[in-house]
């Protein structure tokens, strides 16, 4: 067959095809043949490859066609060819296609022909570039998906997050903002802003968290002056929902809409961001709730380690302290010995003074409530507060106008006022200023906003706060717990706050903290609302010292407090006859011919206690005045008699006086 016969073949051939297929002379100067393939591919005519041979690179994208033209240039027209890169239609559609040229030799092996073969490879590389695509969208959310199941906390997660969508999205910008449980306001938790660019529109924010749906806007980023060309980015914005709750929202910006899989992708991904920031949430709420339980259960059994501690120690103290106060009577004359029980005595005070902190920490201290005026108690101690600061700390005092009474001992509040202040001066090293408040608030089911635990209801409160050093987050735990101090051990017990928590407490309010470094702190104390007339309070001094001659039966176990009670009371005139337990006292009482006229009982004593030796008498003795006494105060009949005039008490450790005032007093009262 001829030379002409076998390109005619070739013609034949090529028509038959869908590829692109031209024929040309060795340098690619002239065409000799190209199929109407090329016309449906290019989108232009044959002739103008006929006319221009080398035109069909005049096609090729503007980012192909410096690399096209390279390979081409410098492939020897002998080598067999393959070229991938994509053309521009004059409808400027785009096209993908795959070129192959080979030689054609004569006998000699000169090569006197080209032949062009050009593949539409778009659709192909459509489904390949859509199937990378689903697998890169597909890794993004299982990445996602990992990081939210991981056990970092909620912002480092979604900080990760964000870092991710970034990075596989090539986008510029994503952010994502948390709702708060209650009252819904968003709170920026992370963000990934690689141009700088500023994020999206606050209004897109707004208009997602009222309607609930996604929002696509076309504009300009939020901060001016930016590079960014007008109308260049895509904003899209999608809430984050649990069961139609907002738990936030995701904010993204692109160069192009994200639609088809990507959008589809998008959505899936908030899906997921909503049940992780969720669980998340779960995970710490159940995580404070935990630690909020191991705290409870920590200061409950270090409160009753205290009050048992202080029931021992009050016993002694009682010795200690009545024992050297009669001494000291004894030996005024003796500078010495006077000196040394005038030690022993301030030391016992102070024995004595931590005692009432632990009790009052373990709310066991021993309370008389009345129905107070917060603005009166603050009122009168304020020329003792400042005296209390220094002169570079600057004291106001702003009183609630319509502040509602509440029920409490005045005394320990004015104890927990004392000890909030030192506080606060104490966080100002420097100077400052320091604020107390009165108001009334009423908490509701919903509001446990700031780890207050009050119960709803309506509540005084009185708000101390100061602009100070603050409290650290790792150490505001822990500011409740006795002992626990950061100042100078050799200055502090670290009783103070312990003793100002157990007091409220005890008086059923609540006490709560917000601190900020170099910012300040504020404690609040809610006291619950109640109805009665004001009762007056004033720290008068104590009554004078009485004796006299009545019976008076003293029921103590510990003996050598016993002892003491008797030579007390014997000192004072009156006849006394002792027990060691409540049984004993009830076989004198019944083998007593004349009146008794008072029993002084401890109420924890082994075998029958005291509230139960005291009813049984009262059948036989019903004129029988009663006085417990005691430096255990978890009991029914001391909390009873915290709200209970009827029932007398007197807390150990007692001094002489105090045991004769409080003996006269009980006496003295008319049934």
């Amino acid at each position: 067959m001829t030379s002409r016969g076998a390109e005619d073949n070739i013609r034949h051939i090529a028509e038959a095809i869908q590829d692109a297929f031209w024929l040309s002379n060795a340098a690619c100067t002239e065409i000799i043949y190209v199929n109407s393939a090329y016309e449906k591919i290019w989108g232009r005519s044959c002739q103008s490859l006929y006319e221009k041979p080398c035109s069909f690179l005049d096609a090729v994208h503007a980012d192909d066609r410096p690399q096209t033209q390279t390979v081409l240039e410098k492939s020897p027209p002998g080598e067999a060819l393959k070229l991938q890169y994509r053309i521009v239609r004059p409808d400027s559609s785009l096209r993908w296609i795959s070129t192959q040229r080979y030689p054609v030799m004569d006998s000699s092996g000169n090569v006197i022909r080209l032949i062009h073969l050009a593949q539409d490879n778009t659709e192909r590389r459509g489904i390949e570039d859509a199937l990378q695509e689903k697998a890169r969208l597909a890794m993004l959310i299982a990445d996602v998906n990992s990081v939210l199941s991981g056990d970092k906390n909620l912002v480092d997660t979604l900080q990760a997050c964000v870092e991710l969508i970034v990075r596989y999205l090539d986008f510029s910008f994503a952010a994502i903002w948390c709702a708060e449980a209650q009252s819904q306001t968003l709170e920026l938790k992370a963000v990934t802003d690689v141009q700088g660019n500023g994020g999206v529109p606050g209004s897109m924010i707004s208009e997602v968290t009222e309607t609930r749906r996604c929002s696509i806007k076309l504009g300009v980023p939020t901060r001016p002056g930016n590079s960014v060309k007008e109308n260049s980015v895509v904003s899209t914005v999608y809430p984050l929902l649990v069961d139609e709750r907002l738990v936030g929202v995701l904010a993204l910006q692109s160069t192009s809409p994200c639609t088809g899989p990507l959008s589809h992708a998008l959505e899936t991904l908030a899906r997921s961001l909503a049940l992780g920031i969720s669980r998340k949430c779960i995970e710490q709420a159940r995580a404070n709730l935990e630690e909020q339980l191991r705290q409870a259960q920590k200061m409950d059994a270090v409160g009753q380690l205290a009050g048992g501690i202080a029931h021992d120690f009050n016993n002694i103290l009682t010795i200690v302290n009545a024992r050297s106060q009669l001494l000291m009577s004894a030996h005024k004359h003796d500078s010495k010995t006077m000196r040394d029980l005038e030690l022993i005595y301030k030391s016992g005070e102070r024995a004595a003074a931590l005692t009432r902190q632990l009790l009052a920490f373990s709310r066991q201290q021993v309370l008389e409530p009345r129905v107070l005026d917060l603005n009166s108690i603050i009122s009168n101690m304020q020329k003792l507060l400042r005296r209390l600061i220094r002169e570079d700390i600057a004291l106001s005092i702003v009183p609630g106008s319509t502040i509602r009474p509440v029920k409490a001992d005045p005394g320990q509040i004015e104890q927990v006022i004392f000890n909030l202040v030192v506080n606060a001066r104490d966080a100002m090293p420097r100077g400052g200023s320091l604020v107390l408040e009165t108001f009334n608030e009423k908490v509701h089911a919903t509001d446990r906003r700031n780890g207050n635990d009050a119960k709803p209801g309506c509540y005084t409160v009185l708000s101390v706060s100061d602009n100070g050093c603050g409290i650290s987050a790792d150490i505001l735990p822990r500011i409740f717990e006795p002992f626990f101090t950061t100042k100078e051990k050799t200055t502090n017990t670290g009783l103070g706050l312990s003793t100002a928590y157990g007091i409220v407490k005890q008086s059923g309010g609540h006490i709560t903290v917000n601190s900020v470094l170099e910012r300040g702190t504020c404690f609040k104390i809610y006291l619950p609302h109640c109805e009665g007339a004001v009762a007056s309070y004033s720290s008068s001094m104590a009554p004078a010292v009485c004796g006299g001659n009545e019976v008076i039966l003293v029921v103590e176990d510990e003996e050598s407090v016993r002892e003491l009670v008797h030579d007390l009371l014997g000192m004072y005139g009156y006849q006394v006859l002792e027990a060691s337990d409540g049984l004993e006292a009830l076989r004198i009482c019944e083998g007593h011919a004349t009146n008794i006229d008072m029993v002084l009982s401890d109420v924890v004593m082994p075998g029958m206690g005291g509230p139960e030796m005291a009813e049984h008498i009262l059948k036989r003795r019903p004129n029988t005045k009663i006085l417990f006494t005691s430096g255990y105060t978890d009991h029914p009949i001391i909390n009873k008699g915290v709200s209970d005039a009827t029932i007398n008490f007197l807390r150990k450790p007692f001094t002489p006086a105090g045991l004769a005032c409080k003996v006269r007093e009980v006496l003295d009262v008319t049934k």
